[in-house]
């Protein structure tokens, strides 16, 4: 049995600007590379095409120091991709009907792991099979889990996102997001943001809630009653927002393994966003973001 590790959960695709870019992408893959880019050792689960674009994904993340043993090739369904548009200031994502990710099972994880934390989005159960395989891993994980809530319509079903994101660790959502979920758990919002998201915590028994508000930064709610926010960073050379909520998630997941104070976490998630809307796209390209992101 090989050290325990961050394990990733999810779709990974390239994401198609209306300029003609090809960016490498996906939430939960962001988070993945996020992760080895701080220098640890994730395990990424999930799927590809027998493709040329899948290929690239394979040598991309090999070439990023990433495991590849726990990505499946599927031999008909296609790699993964999303058009944005919009992607300046509010992206928009149109995915198509069904790619390899949706069709990722549990005998495609490698046997000889054990995870530190088990990391899942909501976007991954929109078909059967992954999802199956999503909820089967929430049941049985022996380690704390962190669900990002990625709600893309029409795919995502209020059932099973509920079924999701009961007794998590930590739940990751945006204030909208925050605001639906408390509509499907039957939870009165007249109380405010704060409010609504202690009795999220109170009804699906969630240890942590992590809020984020786009400019006005985020919010961090805890089961006991501790409340901690942070304003978001100056941004120096804005290019796009793409990928700057996983970026948060990243250092959540990675400050969660590493038992840091909910401020850190909080002031290095806004801080690692912020240089993530200094690039094109979800993931950079070299680890300066990353040196900086940790440094004291």
């Amino acid at each position: 049995m090989s050290r325990p590790s961050p394990h990733i959960l999810g779709e990974v695709l390239f994401d198609c600007f209306p300029d003609g870019r090809r960016v490498l992408g996906g939430a939960p893959f962001n988070v993945a590379w996020h992760l080895a880019g701080f220098g640890r050792d994730p395990l990424f689960l999930s799927a590809v095409g027998d493709d040329e674009p899948g290929g690239e994904i394979l040598a991309r993340m090999k070439t990023h120091g990433m495991r590849t043993d726990g990505v499946r090739i599927h031999p008909s369904l296609g790699t993964g991709r999303v058009d944005v548009k919009n992607a300046e200031f509010s992206p928009e994502y149109h995915f198509p009907e069904r790619s390899a990710w949706d069709e990722f099972s549990p005998d495609a994880i490698p046997s000889d792991t054990s995870p530190s934390i088990l990391y899942q989005g909501t976007l991954f159960m929109r078909h059967e099979v992954s999802r199956e395989t999503s909820l089967a891993l929430a049941k049985s994980a022996a380690c704390p889990r962190f669900v990002d809530v990625n709600l893309r319509a029409p795919w995502f079903n209020p059932g099973h996102v509920k079924q999701l994101v009961t007794g998590v660790h930590c739940l990751k959502a945006s204030d909208e997001e925050l605001g639906m979920l408390a509509g499907w758990f039957s939870i009165e919002t007249d109380g405010g943001r704060e409010e609504t998201a202690r009795r999220l915590l109170e009804a699906a028994s969630i240890h942590h809630a992590f809020i984020t508000l786009g400019a006005d930064g985020a919010v961090w709610i805890t089961a006991d009653g501790g409340v901690h926010h942070a304003a978001a960073a100056s941004v120096r050379d804005f290019v796009d927002s793409v990928g700057a909520g996983d970026a948060s998630a990243a250092v959540a997941v990675l400050g969660l393994t590493e038992n840091w104070p909910v401020p850190l976490i909080l002031e290095r998630a806004m801080r690692f966003a912020a240089a993530i809307c200094e690039i094109p796209g979800a993931i950079p390209d070299d680890h300066k973001p990353y040196h900086e992101t940790l440094r004291s």
